[in-house]
Parts: C-alpha cells; structure tokens; sequence
C-alpha cells in the first residue's frame, strides 16, 4: 500500500515551522499533524520553573497546564498563562510566559491532543524514536561495517519485518 493510500495519516513533529513546512509540501494529503506532546511539556515545565520557582506550587502549576491540554484543550492553558503573567512582576519571567504563549499559538492546529487520543493516536514521537534506535543499533554491531546503499537497504528489510509488512510485501513483490 502505498503512503497516500493508507487511511489515516498523523505526524508527530518538535514543532519546527520548517519541518512543519516540509510535511505540508511532501504530504499535502495528511490528516493531521501533532506537537509531539513531551517537546510542548519541556515548554511548560520550563515556564513553571521560571515563574514559580522548583516548588510544589510550579509543579502543580505544570501539571494542570499538561493535564488540560491533554483533556480539555489548549484555551484553559492560555488563561493560566494570562493569570499567572498578572502574578508575576520580573522581565525575564513575563518574558518566559510570552514565549510559551507565542509558542502555543503558533502550533495551534497541532495541539488538538484529545481528539488525537479519542482516535487512538500517539501524541508522542517517544515509540518511534525508539524503534529508530532500535533498527539502527543492529547496523551498529560489533566489526559491523556497511556502505550507505546495504545499511539503507537492511534497514528497509528489518523496518519490514518489525512493521508486520514482511509477507504482504513480498507477495505484492512476487505478483
């Protein structure tokens, strides 16, 4: 099958408008595409502790924010940026809430994490990443030495097996 074919088609990215840009050029078909979640918390949590210091109530504070987005939507979360912005009296903390702000509002459309997790979407890139570290440590064994075009092509094959794509792949080979 291939890509364009398949029936639903979700990326998870860092956010990188350029990224984002290079998916829209190359996948113009894609159903939606996702703020890796563990990218937007590293946000959060780093607001928090800006703000709020490394105590309960930042912790707290975080955990709310992360909690919302997740099952609620982003709006609440821009609300306890406001309310926490009328909190605080430094630049450089007002400045961090700006930020997360901007950096929220800019991925709007990548943020819809509950309707992601109603259609039993990832919202993090940690199982693929994981799976790339994995089909890459077998290149990587011991008095293992590979060309660019065998290592691309043994990837191509182990990402075949480990995807359950293994049989339908060579049937369609053979026909």
């Amino acid at each position: 099958m291939a890509l364009e074919q398949s029936p639903t088609l979700v990326s998870i990215t860092d956010g990188a408008p350029w990224i984002r840009n290079r998916i829209l050029e190359h996948l113009p078909y894609i159903d939606a595409m996702l703020l890796d979640f563990y990218h937007l918390s590293e946000h959060i949590w780093d607001t928090a502790k800006c703000c709020l210091g490394e105590s309960d109530e930042a912790r707290r504070w975080a955990k709310d924010q992360l909690h919302a987005i997740k099952h609620v939507g982003p709006a609440g979360v821009l609300a306890a940026i406001a309310a926490l912005s009328k909190k605080v009296r430094s630049t450089r903390k007002k400045k961090q809430l700006r930020l997360l702000r901007n950096y929220l509002t800019e991925r709007w459309e990548m943020v819809d994490y509950r309707r992601a997790l109603a259609r039993g979407w990832d919202i993090g890139s940690g199982p693929t990443e994981a799976m790339c570290k994995n089909l890459t440590l077998r290149l990587k064994r011991t008095g293992m030495k590979w060309d660019p075009d065998n290592a691309a092509a043994i990837m191509n094959l182990v990402a075949l097996r480990e995807s359950g794509q293994w049989d339908r792949w060579w049937t369609n080979a053979a026909a």
